[in-house]
């Protein structure tokens, strides 16, 4: 299922009954917006490539009693619009859903103008802001629901492309923004990750699993803000092995907010960051070759892991 479908056929399915939801996007598009445009007609608007003016139409609408979700390539949604977000949205706790296509090098071939290697940082550092940061289908898909039901700003960085499912649906429906792949009872490593960068991770785990000896558990954190700190604090304390797994800046990330739980909650382990490099990425070409070159696909994840926590196999 493609991903960015997934969470708008979710979507649809709870706004269609709904007079009182706007849709508005920043020139963009997917096939199943179709539908949107169809049903919607006056309240599906295109406002053109002038994200902060998006922002502040949709904070109009907002205070007007209307639900509104806003859609573009996420640094355009997210960096560019940063001071509309913060005044328009976080200031008077509105009700807009911002809907970011593009995590991690989703454009690699773009380079570093459409990289969203930041966004988890930025975001989470508003007031009133719930961050998602979607990985599977099915994710996509209960992700919609929490976002529509949110009374608050809500920001959700979407990925794209066919992808197999992971997860199951029960178990994401329970999870609670954090989701566990396994009995982590049985298990002696965890790897936490989040986004689409959780399909590197799988690989890795299944290798370390078939040809190391590893029993290692996929924890996929899909809810940034505010954090299931319990869940994660109970897994964190489990294992003695920890790596985190990101797609992004190493500051201020996932890897940043496991380091912050550790350290106040007063868990005193051996952590692995795995992320990219602080720098801007100005390599061109496809996001495996990226990955590849920046040491975060499944082989160099694997590897680091090895080097970190020895040789099982």
């Amino acid at each position: 299922m493609d991903l960015r479908d997934a969470f708008f056929d979710s979507l649809f399915e709870l706004i269609k009954y709904d007079e009182n939801f706007y849709f508005l996007m920043g020139d963009m598009w997917a096939f199943s917006l179709t539908k949107y445009k169809e049903h919607l007609g006056d309240r599906f608007i295109n406002v053109g490539i002038a994200e902060q003016n998006m922002i502040s139409v949709a904070a109009g609408l907002a205070m007007s009693g209307k639900k509104v979700c806003v859609y573009s390539i996420t640094p355009f949604v997210t960096e560019r619009c940063f001071e509309q977000i913060k005044v328009d949205l976080c200031i008077a706790n509105l009700p807009v859903m911002i809907l970011g296509i593009g995590s991690g090098f989703t454009y690699s071939n773009d380079g570093p103008t459409h990289h969203t290697l930041y966004d988890i940082s930025i975001m989470r550092s508003l007031p009133n802001m719930t961050v998602y940061s979607t990985s599977t289908p099915y994710i996509n898909m209960h992700v919609a629901k929490m976002a529509y039901e949110n009374s608050g700003p809500s920001y959700i960085r979407l990925d794209k492309g066919d992808v197999p499912e992971l997860h199951s649906a029960m178990s994401v429906h329970n999870s609670s923004g954090v989701y566990c792949d396994m009995d982590y009872g049985h298990c002696d490593m965890i790897i936490i990750t989040t986004g689409s960068i959780i399909y590197e991770v799988d690989e890795a785990a299944k290798f370390l699993r078939s040809q190391k000896g590893r029993n290692v558990s996929v924890v996929d954190v899909y809810k940034i803000k505010p954090l299931n700190n319990n869940k994660l604090v109970k897994l964190l304390s489990f294992f003695d092995n920890i790596v985190v797994v990101e797609e992004g800046s190493p500051i201020g990330g996932l890897g940043s907010i496991v380091s912050e739980l550790m350290v106040d909650n007063n868990i005193h382990k051996p952590l692995l960051k795995i992320s990219l490099e602080d720098k801007f990425y100005t390599e061109y070409g496809d996001r495996d070759w990226v990955r590849n070159k920046s040491e975060i696909d499944s082989k160099s994840i694997i590897e680091k892991i090895i080097e970190k926590y020895g040789d099982n196999g």
